[in-house]
């Protein structure tokens, strides 16, 4: 796919007769790769790509036969659920085929973007990029047109730039249809990787720069001296300031500090109900600073957890890529304040974190095809003695496209602090132990099946990361049939499971289950 600079300005209100848009690259190839299996699209689909000194640019027009029906509601952002329309693009600006960040907006200019990263299976839409977005509904449908700045994305120098692109349309009617304008094949062990070549960017500006953000707050508190009516009595003005940093040097290194940081204006966390929980809620990361290269700190066992720092005083950290090669380090100190996950068998516990520490966090991964091996190490010592450090390995080996084999095996070694009023276990005690998760996924476009096997010791601990439940052995097997019949029926998938578990107050289970997808989703299980 090539791409043309721009003939003249876009204004992005969703309407396509700026003069910019003429002669941009028109993308009309679509497939439908879910119901059908890279069959040609029941709706028509257009995507107009070009770019200018600053921005790069992505139009749609979305032909709808029925408009009154587009689904799009109003919502926060990322709150794009697959039962609503909206459309984008999958931007690869590193050419590997591994990582690539969604740009997805609905009629109604709600954003969603993601991080997806092949490596690792996973997609986090925890960052927010800077862009924009409008959509708008017509009588043959709905067009939108999406403008995303070249200092949002990482590319590497060079005249012309080669990405990888695929443009994307969500169609929720009677089914959930889904539209690329490449073919995904059924069973396959990676997305990015399936992204077109797209070539013809010439004269970018530089991918590297530099960012900084001080800031400086004032306040002041007063009350009636003696209750209302008596004088006013005004406290001392209090101020505080801070600074963040970010140097981009290369499109494959950021560089990120950050002194006394204010989170002031990240968006609230979504609530969850945590009635009859046993084990801790988990919140996504939304702070600035630990989000670059997020997809680094995604492992089997989630011993990376940025919210266990609550109130860093400072922090510095470097994340990059060099040929095949990626890191990410993170270095920092913790003012304490929030609360501490004390992880057991059968429930997890919390206890106030009423001291400082240093936090240390490294992880590097080596690409090997579409395969890795990587190494992780967290650390963090507590003023006034204790600390936690874990080290260990983990790998992820694709020996064919319907195979993907993953594993991890950590090892901690732990001394609380003798900080007794705040936890029982908290008595000074020495706590060594290991934890370690396998599981091997094959996916065809008919079988599949899934095995997993976790042993987590008792005593294991991951300060840095987010484990509620320790002490345990457990073993998940899953296999399906899918058959996907012509008509009203679309899909049905009987599915077999169990799963062994070993430890205080575990228990097994053996279930299986039907799905259809008819015109909606069904299912039934039946478990002992």
């Amino acid at each position: 796919m090539s791409i043309h600079r721009a003939s003249g300005p876009i204004t992005v209100d969703g309407d396509l007769s700026d003069e910019g848009w003429r002669g941009a690259a028109r993308v009309d190839t679509w497939y439908e790769t879910n119901p059908g299996d890279n069959t040609p699209p029941k709706v028509k689909n257009v995507g107009y790509l070009t770019y200018d000194d600053k921005f790069f640019y992505a139009g749609f027009e979305f032909q709808d036969p029925e408009p009154g029906k587009i689904r799009a509601p109003l919502g926060d952002r990322d709150a794009l659920p697959g039962t609503t329309d909206y459309g984008g693009v999958l931007l690869d600006t590193r050419n590997d085929g591994k990582t690539g960040i969604l740009f997805v907006a609905s009629p109604r200019s709600i954003l969603y973007d993601s991080v997806l990263d092949d490596p690792s299976g996973n997609e986090d839409s925890s960052p927010d990029y800077f862009w924009d977005a409008k959509g708008r509904i017509t009588k043959d449908g709905w067009t939108l047109e999406i403008r995303i700045p070249f200092s949002s994305l990482r590319y590497a120098k060079g005249d012309p730039r080669t990405w990888r692109i695929m443009l994307y349309r969500n169609y929720p009617r009677e089914y959930r249809y889904q539209f690329f304008t490449v073919t995904l094949p059924r069973g396959g062990s990676c997305f990015v990787c399936r992204s077109q070549t797209l070539t013809g960017l010439e004269g970018l500006p530089s991918g590297g720069h530099l960012v900084l953000a001080p800031y400086v707050t004032g306040r002041q508190a007063g009350q009636a001296a003696d209750g209302p009516g008596t004088p006013w009595h005004n406290e001392k003005v209090k101020g505080d300031v801070g600074l963040d940093l970010k140097w981009t040097p290369t499109a494959n290194t950021a560089l990120d500090a950050t002194v006394n940081p204010d989170f002031s204006q990240i968006e609230s966390d979504v609530a969850q109900i945590g009635a009859n929980e046993r084990f801790a809620l988990f919140y996504p990361e939304k702070r600035p600073f630990f989000l670059e290269g997020i997809e680094l700190f995604s492992t089997p066992i989630q011993a990376v957890y940025t919210r266990t720092v609550t109130a860093p005083r400072w922090g510095v950290r470097s994340t990059g890529k060099f040929g095949g090669t990626a890191y990410t380090a993170l270095l920092g100190e913790d003012d304490g304040g929030g609360s501490v996950i004390l992880p057991g068998p059968n429930s997890s516990d919390l206890a106030d974190q009423e001291f400082r520490s240093f936090v240390a966090i490294s992880r590097l991964r080596r690409d090997i095809g579409k395969s890795f091996v990587s190494l992780l190490a967290t650390d963090r010592e507590i003023r006034g003695g204790g600390y936690n450090r874990v080290l260990g390995p983990d790998f992820q080996w694709r020996p064919s496209s319907k195979d993907t084999i993953t594993g991890q095996a950590l090892f901690s070694d732990s001394h609380t602090p003798v900080r007794p009023e705040l936890a029982a276990e908290w008595d000074g005690r020495s706590l060594t132990s290991y934890a370690t998760q396998v599981w091997w996924l094959r996916s065809t476009k008919t079988i599949d099946w899934f095995a997993r096997y976790d042993d987590v010791g008792r005593d294991f601990r991951a300060d840095d990361g987010f484990v509620p439940q320790v002490g345990y052995r457990r073993t998940d097997l899953e296999g399906g049939y899918t058959f996907r019949p012509n008509g009203f029926l679309r899909r049905l998938r009987w599915t077999a499971s169990g799963a062994l578990s070993c430890g205080s107050g575990t228990r097994s289970t053996a279930c299986a289950r039907a799905t259809w997808s008819c015109r909606g989703s069904s299912s039934s299980t039946s478990c002992r």
